[in-house]
């Protein structure tokens, strides 16, 4: 059963600028769905939407079949976890004090945490391979390695659905893929995943299913395989591309730009 589905959502972000037209996506429980699409395509507007964090203008996203807006601020934390794009930490914390911070939906008040939330945030920080920063101020951390910091907190969470906006963004090849394996590994044991991506030989291995957005529209949905194998990557991006396979798995590498729509060469 679907956790989280946005159905036929739009959403205006200032006078007349709309963002989203009636797109409409349902990740499923043991998937990984990569979200691409250009720069302003609306990728990030939908995760706000998905997420709780704007209202659309018109459908509607429910969670667990209810209206995501009526369900408790403490369960929605439970059911859903958001890493936002760049995400910021404005506070003097250590590492291990921040990635706690996932596990606030399940304290309760007036008592500590419990040996269980302690757990889950040291195999969170263990998945993500910041064990040996515990102790340092976050704030000291470079971009990549604040990254996988988030990453960790979102884990702990361990929720039905997880947000991902741009994870391997910053991030040197070996902990793209890292990460990239690590969302693979939460989509098996049944998490609903949802990775907005830049790259597409990522979204091509990684990705179970791939939802292209352009211009706030949905212009493809499907699988890797469907969706490469089209023309949707020259008529979106505006590139050609060149494809193969390596150890049975396929690579799509954006190659050459094409003239602008209604030029030549």
């Amino acid at each position: 059963m679907t956790v989280l589905s946005a159905e036929e959502v739009s959403v205006v972000l200032g006078p007349g600028v709309r963002v989203l037209k009636s797109v409409s996506l349902a990740p499923a429980p043991g998937e990984v769905t990569g979200l691409i699409g250009p720069n302003g395509a609306g990728k990030t507007t939908l995760l706000n939407a998905m997420a709780g964090l704007l209202e659309p203008e018109q459908g509607r996203v429910l969670c667990d079949g209810q209206p995501l807006k009526d369900i408790s601020r403490q369960q929605r934390g439970r059911e859903i976890a958001y890493l936002e794009q760049d995400t910021q930490c404005h506070w003097p914390l250590t590492v291990e004090r921040m990635v706690m911070l996932g596990r606030t939906p399940y304290l309760r008040p007036f008592r500590g945490e419990s040996a269980e939330d302690h757990a889950r945030v040291a195999d969170a920080m263990t998945q993500c391979d910041v064990v040996q920063f515990a102790e340092r101020n976050v704030l000291t951390l470079s971009g990549g390695e604040r990254a996988r910091a988030m990453l960790a907190r979102a884990l702990t969470v361990e929720p039905k659905v997880l947000l991902a906006d741009e994870p391997t963004a910053g991030l040197d090849p070996y902990h793209q893929l890292h990460v990239m394996e690590l969302l693979r590994e939460r989509a098996q044991a049944g998490t609903a995943i949802v990775v907005v991506l830049h790259d597409l030989t990522l979204a091509a291995r990684f990705c179970d299913r791939v939802c292209v957005l352009s211009e706030g529209e949905v212009a493809a949905d499907g699988t890797p395989a469907d969706v490469f194998a089209g023309d949707v990557v020259p008529n979106v991006y505006g590139v050609t591309t060149s494809t193969g396979t390596h150890d049975g798995q396929t690579y799509v590498i954006p190659w050459r730009r094409l003239p602008p729509k209604g030029l030549s060469d």
